[in-house]
């Protein structure tokens, strides 16, 4: 089977009870309730296969090969119904059994889609300590065959499994965001738009922002502050960010509000992720008129003066005597 698959995997192992609360789940009989119908398995001896008990809860699979390192025991299932494109997230538990055997820190519990390994992992815990593996498979095809391991890589780890699902997994909305709206003083407010693209659900999609400390205007002083979050309502695609601007009297250049989207597990990051508002001063740089000074005249200036009234005075006594 010649397959692309871009597999994924998201790795959570621990000593605590699995809840598989799935949707449009795929796997046939993947919790061994009664039986191990719908499986196929190789390379189990009478020490594995289906049991009854010990699972989480009730029936389970061990895998067991009785020491034979040649082979890994190994069980399968092909999952049709696959919607090509699109996420799966494959998921269960698994436990040590017959823990005497083998090495706790081996790699000996393996994971394959199309006979391809996406996962191994060791021990989850002492015996019967359940487990539990969560694996993310993007499939281009419709269908995928789906095999668990024990006894990897020569080592003579056992393993019961149990709550095997496969479950479609929604696509993430796509946020990005832009600067429609330059603001400016007086009282022209700038504009941010967040887009998803799709529409938000039930509850509308809340996007989360910071703004950016690379910007030059400053919260409370040339815009208000901002909260953070938007929420893109139900049913509709888009919302917006309002930059309130603060007039003042202070002269200033063209000052900047940037605003990054910060990431959530509600939506993935578009492109562009980041937008700037540019606010525009409208007030203007005034210079004073200059107050006028009367000179001081120099001494010579002074001579001047009185050489041209003494002058003056005696051309003036002179014709009144003719007179």
């Amino acid at each position: 089977m010649n397959r692309s698959l871009f597999l994924m995997t998201l790795l959570s192992i621990s000593a605590l009870t699995f809840c598989g609360t799935c949707q449009a789940q795929l796997v046939t009989n993947g919790t061994f309730d009664s039986d191990a119908n719908g499986w196929s398995w190789e390379n189990i001896d009478g020490a594995g296969g289906w049991r009854s008990t010990n699972g989480n809860p009730g029936g389970n699979f061990i895998l067991n090969s009785n020491g034979n390192l040649a082979t890994d025991p190994s069980i399968s299932q092909l999952v049709t119904g696959l919607t090509p494109s699109s996420t799966y997230t494959l998921s269960g538990d698994f436990a040590s059994v017959y823990s005497a055997y083998g090495s706790p820190s081996a790699l000996s519990f393996g994971i394959y889609a199309d006979g391809v390994l996406i996962a191994s992992y060791s021990r989850p815990g002492g015996e019967d300590i359940y487990g539990s593996f969560s694996v993310d498979i993007y499939a281009n095809d419709s269908d995928i065959l789906l095999s668990f391991r024990g006894e990897m890589d020569g080592d003579d780890s056992s393993y019961r499994i149990d709550n095997i699902s496969l479950n479609f997994v929604a696509a993430l909305p796509v946020v990005t965001i832009a600067a429609t709206t330059p603001a400016s003083e007086p009282a022209t407010d700038g504009m941010f738009i967040v887009s998803s693209d799709a529409a938000a659900g039930a509850g509308g999609l809340i996007v989360h922002y910071a703004v950016d400390a690379a910007s030059t205007a400053t919260s409370g002083a040339d815009f208000s502050a901002l909260s953070g979050s938007v929420t893109i309502a139900e049913g509709t695609t888009s919302a917006g960010i309002n930059v309130s601007v603060i007039d003042d009297s202070e002269v200033e250049s063209t000052e900047s509000v940037a605003v990054n989207l910060t990431a959530d597990t509600a939506y993935t990051l578009g492109s562009p992720a980041a937008a700037t508002v540019n606010i525009t001063d409208d007030d203007v740089e005034t210079t004073p008129l200059p107050i006028p000074t009367t000179p001081v005249p120099t001494l010579s200036q002074w001579a001047l003066a009185l050489l041209i009234m003494l002058i003056g005075s005696a051309v003036f006594s002179n014709r009144r005597r003719l007179f």
